[in-house]
C-alpha cells in the first residue's frame, strides 16, 4: 500500500557522524543487518573509512551509501559481507 513516506524514500538517510578514530556508528541497512563505520587517519590530507557489513538480508539485495567528507561526496554500492575499505 502507498504510504506519504514513499514520496521521499529516494532521499539518503542520516545514520551518524565519524570525527576521530574512536568514533563508531553502528546501522541495520537494507540489505545488510549489521553495519559498522570506522574511521583512521591515513596521511596528513586523508582518511581511510572501513564498514564492515555483515549478515545479508537476502541473495540479491545491495546496501546504497552516500558518505560525505568537508571536501566530497561518494556513491558506495555494497553487494557482499565484507569489510569494505574506502580513502578520501
Amino acid at each position: 500500500s502507498w504510504s506519504t513516506d514513499d514520496d521521499f524514500s529516494f532521499l539518503p538517510v542520516f545514520v551518524g557522524t565519524l570525527m576521530n578514530s574512536s568514533s563508531v556508528v553502528h546501522y541495520e541497512g537494507t540489505c545488510f543487518k549489521s553495519m559498522t563505520f570506522t574511521m583512521e587517519a591515513a596521511g596528513t590530507d586523508s582518511v581511510r573509512v572501513t564498514i564492515d557489513a555483515k549478515d545479508k538480508k537476502s541473495l540479491m539485495c545491495r546496501e546504497a551509501l552516500f558518505l560525505s567528507t568537508t571536501s566530497r561526496h561518494h556513491l558506495e554500492y555494497m553487494f557482499f559481507s565484507k569489510k569494505h575499505v574506502l580513502t578520501f
